[in-house]
């Protein structure tokens, strides 16, 4: 595990993400070390040789360089974080997410917060604070086997726990149900669970690029041997254009079972 500290020139990154102006990335790599994570393309800025996972930069100056930006930054919706997890175990130290979202605060910046860790709910007093804001937990599974490919988040029922706490406390919260892996993400049982403590649900396939690939087949292979030839099928042969026709559907009945919102991006269309 490598850990950097680093100084960032820039922290308020203008975003193409459907419904956000900005992103925040307090740190540059991720020790959640989620083994379909898309986010590790990012290398290929950064010039880290490390495997994913195993390192991070943290961008100690965040906070001083957001002061700055901030003052001259046109009032649009903020997202924290789009390639790391703001939440990771290193903010416990650094508290830099902390540092970032009282600097929001004083401006009462409209926030989306998306993490896998029970850390978030330390900030609960500065969410109460903002006008606009909401927060999201991915919830990939509710099967506890699901810790071989997100070793270090929180648990399935932590993370429920996480919702409803944000839910009581009157604070707009969703959930992210992504990727769907095939064989671990029963989407009706997620619903239920989630029922009545989210505002909404975004949905998310599977991207098979790279490594996000390699790293899920990696575990199918040692640990789940019986579901490779199913994912091998699912997502590299003509049927994936039938599994993605039948989750849709999927998707938009329990919407309306459930009378709940939903957004479903699909990697490749």
């Amino acid at each position: 595990m490598t850990i950097k500290e680093i100084k960032c020139k820039s922290i308020l990154t203008k975003s193409k993400l459907p419904g956000c102006d900005y992103v925040i990335n307090p740190y540059s790599g991720c020790l959640m070390n989620c083994a379909y994570c898309y986010s590790r393309f990012i290398k290929r800025f950064t010039g880290h040789k490390e495997p994913w996972g195993s390192y991070v930069d943290v961008k100690i100056n965040a906070a001083d360089i957001l002061e700055k930006e901030i003052k001259h930054a046109k009032k649009g919706m903020i997202f924290l974080s789009s390639v790391t997890d703001a939440y990771q175990p290193i903010e416990k130290k650094y508290k830099l997410t902390r540092k970032i979202l009282e600097i929001l605060l004083e401006h009462q910046f409209p926030i989306a917060i998306l993490t896998k860790s029970a850390l978030v709910l330390r900030d609960i007093d500065l969410f109460k604070k903002f006008n606009d804001i909401t927060v999201g937990m991915t919830i990939t599974s509710l099967d506890k086997n699901i810790k071989d490919f997100e070793p270090v988040a929180a648990s399935p029922k932590e993370r429920i726990k996480i919702l409803q706490t944000l839910h009581k406390n009157k604070i707009n919260t969703y959930a992210h149900i992504g990727p769907i892996l095939p064989g671990f993400t029963d989407l009706p049982k997620i619903f239920v669970a989630i029922k009545g403590i989210v505002d909404d649900v975004w949905l998310e396939s599977f991207n098979t690029r790279g490594e996000n690939w390699t790293g899920v087949e990696k575990i199918l292979k040692r640990k789940y041997p019986e579901l490779l030839p199913e994912y091998k099928e699912i997502f590299f042969t003509k049927k994936k254009e039938s599994y993605l026709a039948d989750l849709k559907k999927e998707i938009s009945n329990l919407s309306k079972k459930y009378n709940i919102e939903t957004k479903f991006f699909v990697h490749g269309e």
